[in-house]
């Protein structure tokens, strides 16, 4: 699995599962006319790969893909506190295996929003 798999896979899974959930590509784009990329000066810094919200509440998602030694940036980080005290559904996945055990863990209604860090080095908030 790749990182781009992954990402495909969660947001099929999010899809499925109650939730209306996108990639987000928040990259340059190349400009062949001066032949090097281009940022947006509009993009906000940090924004997760995958966003999204929740049918059933609209409560809005961020999901961060990162795969093998890849490590959050200090945009990123910011961006995770932005999220976790608005009261947004959050998380830094790694594989599906742990994404699959945090939204499995968003049934259990949890009072308040508490993040968390996992021992496979995950973020998060559970509801």
């Amino acid at each position: 699995m790749s990182a781009n798999s992954l990402t495909q896979s969660i947001v099929r899974f999010l899809n499925y599962n109650g939730f209306v959930a996108w990639n987000v590509y928040n990259g340059g784009v190349y400009d062949p006319k001066i032949q090097r990329y281009r940022k947006n000066p509009t993009q906000k810094r940090g924004v997760f790969d995958v966003c999204g919200f929740r049918k059933s509440d609209g409560r809005h998602l961020e999901i961060e893909i990162k795969w093998g030694r890849d490590k959050m940036s200090a945009d990123q980080l910011r961006h995770l506190d932005d999220l976790e005290s608005s009261g947004s559904l959050c998380f830094v996945a790694r594989d599906f295996d742990q994404f699959e055990q945090w939204f499995n863990s968003l049934d259990q209604k949890k009072k308040g929003v508490k993040p968390r860090q996992n021992k496979s080095g995950g973020f998060g908030s559970t509801i």
